[in-house]
């Protein structure tokens, strides 16, 4: 249903474009990812286990490349395809006592906070609707659109860290689909929201460059009421979502070769 959804979006893109100008990008850059949860599943945590956590920023990185149509001199529609390194630490806010196994094989307790740091790879298709107001060398831009995400592989590291020592506390392979025991949706949707500059190399705005943050907001749950239903038989209850938030930072250049 999903793919199906994405591959009537392409060809309707291509259709109903055909007599615009057509303008080629390619760009890259860092981003800072995290997941947000809603106050029921923080309330749910905290009633399981009796600890508060947060969710902290992650850096990434991503790069793609895209094709738009130009209509006219202020609005572009852009389909892109981009391939995205993201993640997010979690950590209580409590310490704990928890044994770990030193690297010689010996066992010992330690104080300490409980973090997660889970990263992942992605593959990114945004449409953007990119408006250009002024027509001179400068000028602000702004995009927006839906961005159609499939989540890939990942790994996730846990780790107690102590005021003098962080201890591993194992890695795991992060499941990406729709079963019960995957972790993760493989699909997801975002909105995202682009201001930036872009820069005219040349006269005739042939050539662009361009600087943007991307705001993204996921709008859907990371997990799937089967994985949640899994996990509630097991003793595990979940509530409220888990969604994707962060921005990402890209430079970019733009080739118009039919601009004038």
């Amino acid at each position: 249903m999903n793919k199906s959804l994405l591959f009537t979006i392409i060809t309707l893109f291509f259709l109903t474009t055909a007599q615009a100008q057509l303008v080629f990008k390619a760009d890259g850059g860092i981003n800072r990812m995290r997941y947000a949860f809603s106050d029921n599943f923080q309330d749910a945590f905290i009633q399981q286990y009796g600890a508060t956590y947060e969710s902290k920023r992650q850096t990434g990185f991503q790069a793609g490349l895209g094709v738009g149509y130009k209509f006219g001199p202020v609005v572009t529609l852009f389909l892109e395809s981009e391939f995205v390194r993201q993640g997010s630490r979690v950590t209580t806010e409590e310490t704990y006592d928890v044994t770990v196994t030193e690297k010689n094989g010996s066992t010992a307790t330690v104080l300490g906070f409980p973090i997660w740091t889970e990263k992942y790879t992605a593959i990114h298709v945004p449409l953007m609707l990119q408006v250009k107001p002024f027509s001179g060398r400068f000028s602000p831009i702004l995009s927006i659109g839906p961005s159609f995400n499939m989540n890939i592989k990942g790994k996730g590291e846990a780790v107690i860290e102590t005021q003098t020592k962080t201890y591993p506390n194992g890695d795991y392979e992060l499941k990406f689909g729709n079963g019960r025991t995957d972790d993760y949706r493989s699909f997801n949707m975002a909105i995202n929201l682009r201001p930036g500059l872009a820069f005219n190399v040349d006269e005739d705005g042939i050539i662009k460059l361009t600087l943007e943050a991307n705001f993204s907001l996921g709008l859907m749950d990371m997990m799937t009421s089967d994985r949640k239903d899994f996990l509630e038989a097991g003793g595990i209850e979940m509530l409220g979502t888990q969604k994707q938030r962060g921005t990402m930072f890209n430079l970019g250049v733009q080739f118009c070769p039919t601009c004038e």
